[in-house]
């Protein structure tokens, strides 16, 4: 957005985070590039659904994780590479062949590809719901087809919004300000029994 700060113009949604490029919903994250839903991340690239994570490349569903390339669904590991466990040694001599080199870089990209094609995931990221559909949700209840949503009730055909009540077809609104009663919205901020409104 124009008057942001260099490092933030090319991401979206970002959260109490500082120094990260091309990311995609990102909260209290630090150094990072090209990282979508993810939290408490530090020199972290290319991952997707992580969670307090240190110089990660390439990681998807990982949480509380340190010095990782090309892993998935991991949880509290270190020092790995295509879910393996390797020595420190062994990790910096991949990670340094990786960023020196566009093939060797491509072809980690490519087994990992294939590895998180083949691992089993859950049907939808969900913490802390109850009774609701949709994906990358938290905190929703009765929230019926919701995508990336925090703390909606009670509404559905919601999109990149939270702190929601009662509302329908509502698209990339909130978050700071609560609201309640909304149907066709975009952009807006807060309010109440608000109809057909943008920005």
């Amino acid at each position: 957005t124009a008057g942001s700060p260099p490092s933030r113009r090319r991401c979206h949604w970002v959260e109490r985070s500082r120094d990260s490029i091309d990311c995609l919903f990102i909260k209290e994250c630090d150094s990072c590039y090209e990282c979508s839903y993810c939290t408490q991340c530090y020199q972290t690239f290319y991952a997707e659904h992580c969670e307090n994570m240190r110089d990660g490349y390439l990681c998807f569903d990982c949480k509380d994780c340190d010095n990782m390339i090309a892993c998935t669904a991991q949880r509290h590991q270190q020092y790995m590479v295509l879910n393996q466990k390797v020595t420190k040694e062994e990790y910096e001599r991949i990670r340094d062949a990786m960023m020196r080199s566009k093939d060797a870089f491509d072809d980690m990209r490519r087994q990992f590809a294939e590895l998180k094609r083949t691992t089993p995931r859950r049907f939808s990221n969900q913490i802390k719901c109850y009774n609701s559909t949709g994906d990358d949700l938290v905190g929703c209840k009765n929230a019926l087809n919701a995508f990336n949503c925090r703390n909606v009730e009670d509404s559905k055909y919601m999109f990149d919004l939270g702190d929601d009540k009662d509302s329908m077809d509502v698209y990339e609104h909130g978050l700071i300000v609560p609201s309640e009663r909304f149907y066709e919205a975009h952009a807006c901020m807060a309010g109440y029994n608000l109809r057909f409104t943008q920005m």
